[in-house]
């Protein structure tokens, strides 16, 4: 299992109209923070077009690998996606948490769970989009 903190990310891609700043009152995260995507203007977005947050794994193993995500939906702000590398994972798209509470998720809004695969060991970076 691998466990990412959202607020331990390596690096952090922002579009001119969305950011990820963290947040000053972490009520309810798991860790010593965590990251909002802001301005929450209701834009949808698909892969890739939204900010980003990448976070660097060193996979030991080949393999299947099984994504959940924790997370608080908040005013029109309660969807992001995620890939590896920049690539979208095929069933990371449209990841929906419920309003006005902290949730793991591990499936997509068409109810696919989310997986991917390595084919071999080595550095990969997974990638958290708006």
């Amino acid at each position: 299992m691998i466990s990412i903190e959202g607020e331990h990310y390596v690096s952090v891609g922002s579009t001119e109209k969305h950011s990820w700043p963290p947040a000053t009152d972490s009520t309810g995260s798991s860790g010593d923070g965590m990251m909002i995507n802001s301005p929450d203007i209701g834009a949808n977005t698909d892969f890739g077009d939204g900010s980003a947050l990448n976070y660097e794994i060193v996979f030991l193993q080949a393999g299947i690998y099984f994504v959940w995500i924790r997370g608080y939906g908040i005013g029109s702000g309660d969807t992001c996606h995620v890939g590896l590398n920049g690539q979208e994972i095929s069933t990371g798209n449209t990841i929906d948490f419920p309003r006005g509470k902290w949730t793991c998720v591990n499936e997509n809004r068409n109810e696919q769970i989310i997986t991917f695969s390595i084919e071999e060991s080595g550095l990969y970076i997974f990638n958290i989009f708006m």
